[in-house]
């Protein structure tokens, strides 16, 4: 008697552990969730087109552009690159190029492709919308609103430098997606600017209604 109601202990005890044990892996769980959900730099809209005009450090420029319907599919311009992605499932994409004649053409070699080689092709637009994570490193100030591309924004800056040598950095977000629209870098000596010497951008367009996609052919 006195060994089955041993065991009968054991296997309470046993559930307790693996219900507690379950709990915790659920509430794991939730707060890597959550942490994921917080991490996130920018909220883009669902639809959007959104153009970058960026200065190199050489001086050279190129023009950066990203458009996404509300079909999920997407055109993808840098420099003189461009791919068109239309969506035929929730994780697989075709892919368009231009031929010789401008027109967007399948590529027979890029059938079926995963959205996750596509943010792959088209992650250098990140890199530009996400550099508003730079207004959370301090000792960067806001210095108040601004608009930029027609949307309502907020000015960050840092200024550093010793003697007559200054040098301004100043970052411009949008409000609601806190997507990056300006980054720019503003080198002085004794008052005289001195040049940039490193990559800037501003937005120029930021639309997030009557998106359309470029015209293609199968």
């Amino acid at each position: 008697m006195k060994r089955k109601n041993t065991i009968v202990i054991l296997i309470i005890g046993i559930l307790v552990i693996m219900g507690t044990m379950t709990g915790c892996t659920e509430n794991l769980e939730q707060k890597a969730g959550e942490a994921a959900e917080n991490s996130r730099i920018v909220s883009l809209p669902d639809q959007y087109s959104i153009v970058y005009e960026v200065e190199n450090a050489d001086g050279t420029t190129v023009s950066i552009e990203k458009i996404r319907d509300e079909s999920g599919n997407i055109y993808f311009r840098s420099g003189e690159t461009e791919k068109l992605y239309i969506r035929t499932s929730d994780n697989h994409y075709n892919i368009y190029e231009k031929d010789s004649e401008g027109i967007f053409k399948l590529s027979s070699d890029w059938k079926g492709n995963t959205a996750a080689l596509v943010q792959n092709e088209t992650k250098s637009f990140l890199e530009y919308a996400e550099t508003s994570s730079k207004k959370n490193s301090p000792p960067i100030n806001s210095t108040g609103d601004c608009e930029v591309a027609e949307r309502s924004c907020e000015t960050y800056e840092f200024k550093t430098g010793a003697g007559d040598y200054a040098v301004t950095y100043t970052l411009q977000v949008d409000k609601e997606t806190e997507v990056c629209m300006a980054w720019e870098k503003t080198s002085t000596a004794s008052g005289t600017r001195t040049g940039v010497n490193e990559r800037t951008f501003r937005c120029t367009r930021f639309q997030v209604e009557n998106i359309t996609m470029p015209a293609y052919s199968d």
